[in-house]
């Protein structure tokens, strides 16, 4: 009997999830963000789900009041 190969799915811990709308005034869709750490010191932008627009945006101290100074830092060095 072989041995199955079983599916490997890498895990990262959730840091925050955001809430954003769309700015396409005839869409206003809801968009919600899961971010993990990595993702959330990269994060320049969303796409909304329902009419597919992407849009710049970025952080603020407001979504992030706890890691806030942890993710500049991050940001600065690299």
């Amino acid at each position: 009997m072989s041995k199955s190969k079983g599916i490997i799915i890498r895990r990262e811990v959730l840091l925050i999830e955001i809430e954003r709308h769309c700015r396409e005034p005839l869409c206003n869709a809801r968009v919600r963000v899961g971010l993990t750490k990595e993702e959330a010191r990269l994060y320049c932008g969303f796409d909304c789900e329902r009419c597919k627009r992407h849009w710049d945006d970025l952080l603020s101290e407001r979504d992030v009041p706890d890691w806030w100074e942890e993710r500049a830092r991050m940001k600065t060095e690299g």
